[in-house]
């Protein structure tokens, strides 16, 4: 496993682990499911950036706003599509065939 490949492996257990801490804890208490960061993104964003389906569809379940764009002017949906694109990319680079996963599919459907 390359450098690059151990980096993006960490940076989506700690993606994963915020969005546990936001949906299991920070919910119950009654946060908003719509704050943003610095850049406009919600957990709902960031949940469909990284094609995680339980997320989005918990999210969107306590009121999550699927029309809300981040800075870039991208929405949630958008950004679902952008990982495909990406994937695709890296699918051909590697020289292997692109296959959509499941949990990307969902993220797709739920915020159409």
């Amino acid at each position: 496993m390359n450098t690059y490949m151990i980096l993006i492996y960490i940076i989506s257990i700690t993606i994963a682990t915020i969005l546990y801490l936001i949906l299991y804890y920070m919910l119950p208490l009654g946060a908003s499911v719509n704050f943003t960061d610095p850049e406009g993104r919600t957990p709902l964003i960031v949940a469909a950036a990284v094609g995680n389906a339980h997320a989005v569809r918990t999210l969107i379940q306590h009121g999550a706003d699927i029309t809300h764009k981040d800075c870039t002017g991208k929405s949630a949906f958008q950004h679902t599509e952008k990982l495909i694109k990406y994937q695709k990319a890296c699918c051909k680079k590697m020289r292997i065939p692109f296959i959509l996963k499941n949990n990307v599919q969902m993220c797709m459907q739920l915020l159409r």
